[in-house]
């Protein structure tokens, strides 16, 4: 018999969940400090090398870019990210190579929801001790820089971030399900997080990239992830543009959990456990 799970089900279940992977994440505090030295270090070597491009080159602005800008936009970009990739995919992929997978098949909430709360919790707990303190810190560079911002594009832009975080997770559950096909992740697992730095402008700023190219990057899941919300935050788009590629945000979300659960559908007619 099918069960019937109210809305306001999923929410307290989602709730709890992610306040039970808060609580654990804080028990192991001592990794969560070397993956937050690993991230400082690489973002401030990230902002040297456009501190540099900007010496080199000559310009003050570059595509209505300031190295000011550039500085928020860097560690900006670090602070979303900690909260975004959550690499959900990885713990799928286990379940399923480990066989622990065939438990979502007797729960009355579906995995997606289940991984979706897990991951949840363990992103507040990024966002927490990680993303609040750069946000803080990009906010004040800015009111002594005289950066444009207001607190409508903040507001705004953590709204993107959260949808942004969506997007991601219901990515990750597509590439941890690729596991059902190729039982290790690996290569998915790589692919996955170049498209992430590359696309979404973690690596190199979206607006360096030819007009062609940056276009067609626009098109896809990953521009709405990063380069979205931190330009937002930097005032770079118009409220009637923000409202747009919100809606757009939220499009995707309902596109990639269609193909979702069309995967999950599939794989459950083939799934393997045991050799069984």
């Amino acid at each position: 018999m099918k069960v019937k799970i109210k809305p306001r089900n999923i929410i307290s279940l989602i709730t709890k969940y992610s306040v039970l992977n808060y609580k654990a994440q804080k028990k192991y505090t001592l990794n969560f400090l070397f993956i937050i030295l690993g991230n400082i270090i690489g973002t401030l070597m990230n902002y040297f090398i456009w501190h540099y491009v900007y010496i080199s080159s000559g310009y003050t602005t570059i595509s209505h870019f300031n190295e000011k800008d550039i500085f928020i936009y860097i560690f900006l970009i670090a602070a979303y990210g900690m909260f975004i990739n959550q690499s959900s995919d990885l713990t799928i992929s286990r379940n399923i190579k480990d066989g622990s997978i065939v438990e979502d098949f007797t729960r009355p909430f579906s995995m997606i929801t289940l991984n979706y709360a897990k991951a949840l919790g363990n992103a507040l707990f990024s966002f927490i001790y990680v993303s609040v303190p750069m946000i803080l810190c990009c906010i004040i560079y800015a009111l002594f820089n005289n950066v444009t911002i207001n607190f409508f594009n903040i507001i705004l832009s953590l709204i993107s971030t959260l949808i942004a975080f969506t997007i991601i997770y219901l990515l990750d559950y597509m590439f941890g399900l690729f596991t059902f096909f190729t039982m290790n992740n690996w290569g998915t697992a790589k692919l996955k997080d170049i498209c992430f730095q590359l696309l979404s402008g973690s690596v190199i700023p979206l607006f360096f990239l030819p007009l062609a190219i940056h276009n067609i990057i626009k098109i896809l899941p990953f521009y709405y992830t990063g380069y979205f919300p931190v330009n937002i935050f930097l005032n770079k788009y118009t409220y009637k543009e923000c409202i747009i590629g919100i809606g757009i945000q939220f499009g995707w979300i309902i596109i990639i959990y269609t193909i979702d659960k069309i995967i999950w559908l599939t794989v459950q007619k083939k799934i393997t456990i045991n050799g069984s």
